[in-house]
């Protein structure tokens, strides 16, 4: 949440009063030295851009936060825990030392990775919260008092959540629960996000809170928002709670949740679009022609190796080819701005052991940051799904992730109707 406001404000604040052409070449420069994954590399980007902007460590001051901020994250993931502190002690405002340390102990859960020391970056993030969150100086220039307010009231949900989630993966459940409702206490309910939603069934199981999860998971279910993992959870309290097997309630549900989607998917059908016809070339340099393809459903999914959701979505996309043989599913890899493309891809894949077959876009000759097909298929985020029917018209068309249950739900209607027409 933070972090991309931080970026945007503080890339606005350096090159205030830049021409347009300089100001321009500024972001490029800037956008690529932070998205560098090595520390030495952004060290020598900021000390490069310092020089060619002639950029004042005062006058900038918020500007450096970002880079002390994303030095001290690449130390990081490269388990340099001292150095990691050590760029985090050069931020100057609070509120950005603490999104950057947020940032932190989120990407040692995620990762799986010491754990113990995830616990005290979130637990060291809440304490410096709370010293600041009432103090005025803390405002950035650039905030609004009222804007200032709601943003820290805002502040308080994700770093109470990331504390919760390390101390449960930690397996202190019942500290976990309390962080986690006290994240909750001003947020949305009936609409949280599915990873948070699982986090708290699964802390209310384990604090033996079984009716209050079981109602939360049937809500859940019945909404076609439960993830795998809650699904599991609602069918062993439904047995515990009723005596009775799962398995014909959880079919009644899923066929209600299957009729719903499609009715409301129905409404999203496109008509008189034809698909762009493209040829692109595989890792292995073949070449696919959406042309060739035609009597066949055809399901594009636009995605890149750096993007997250795109990579969270990619084994949902798996089972879904899995449970249509006879449609057609080709992985377009966009946006892959990088050198040794194909290299880099293939690697990807190993790593996650991926087989599906992957199509590489092509850069605009005139503009190497646009990308023909993402361009012509109106794409203007990833990750994307393009389903085609047999005629090459394009029916349907989505953008992002929430959850496998929600993209399962949502693109398995979409090729039903498409398939019943």
């Amino acid at each position: 949440m933070g972090l991309k406001i931080l970026l945007f404000c503080f890339l606005t604040a350096f090159s205030i009063g830049m021409k347009a052409q300089k100001k321009k070449s500024f972001d490029n420069d800037y956008n690529m030295v932070i998205r560098e994954n090595d520390p030495d590399k952004i060290i020598m980007g900021m000390a490069k851009l310092i020089k060619k902007y002639k950029l004042d460590t005062l006058k900038h001051e918020e500007g450096f936060d970002v880079f002390n901020g994303s030095v001290a994250i690449a130390y990081l993931k490269k388990d340099d825990f001292k150095n990691f502190e050590r760029y985090i002690g050069k931020i100057k405002n609070k509120f950005n030392k603490t999104s950057y340390m947020n940032e932190a102990a989120e990407e040692l859960y995620e990762s799986k990775r010491n754990i113990n020391y995830a616990v005290k970056l979130a637990e060291n993030t809440i304490r410096v919260y709370e010293s600041y969150k009432d103090d005025p100086k803390a405002k950035p220039s650039y905030f609004d008092p009222k804007e200032w307010d709601r943003f820290m009231k805002m502040a308080a949900y994700p770093y109470n959540e990331t504390f919760a989630k390390v101390l449960y993966a930690q397996g202190k459940t019942d500290t976990a629960l309390y962080y986690l409702e006290k994240a909750l206490q001003n947020e949305d309910l009936e609409n949280m996000r599915p990873e948070t939603t699982q986090l708290y069934s699964s802390l209310l199981i384990a604090e033996h809170h079984n009716e209050k999860a079981y109602k939360l998971l049937r809500r859940e279910a019945e909404l076609g928002r439960a993830t795998n993992v809650m699904v599991d959870q609602f069918k062993t309290l439904y047995t515990k709670l009723t005596g009775k097997n799962s398995d014909l309630v959880m079919d009644s549900i899923q066929k209600n949740v299957n009729s719903r989607y499609v009715q409301e998917v129905s409404k999203k059908i496109i008509t008189g679009q034809q698909a762009f016809n493209f040829n692109l070339k595989t890792l292995d340099g073949n070449t696919v022609s959406l042309k060739s393809l035609r009597g066949k459903v055809v399901v594009l999914d636009f995605w890149a190796t750096w993007c997250v959701p795109c990579i969270k979505s990619l084994p949902t996309m798996i089972k879904i080819s899995e449970k249509n043989p006879d449609v057609v599913f080709l992985y377009i890899a966009t946006r892959e701005e990088e050198s040794n493309t194909v290299q880099r891809i293939k690697k990807f894949m190993k790593k996650h052991q991926f087989t599906f077959k992957v199509l590489l876009d092509i850069p605009d000759k005139n503009n190497p940051k646009s990308f023909v097909t993402q361009y012509n298929y109106k794409i203007e985020g990833i990750p994307a799904k393009v389903v085609i029917d047999k005629n090459g018209a394009i029916k349907f068309s989505s953008v992002g992730f929430r959850s496998e249950s929600e993209l399962s739900n949502d693109l398995q209607a979409m090729i039903d109707i498409v398939k019943g027409q």
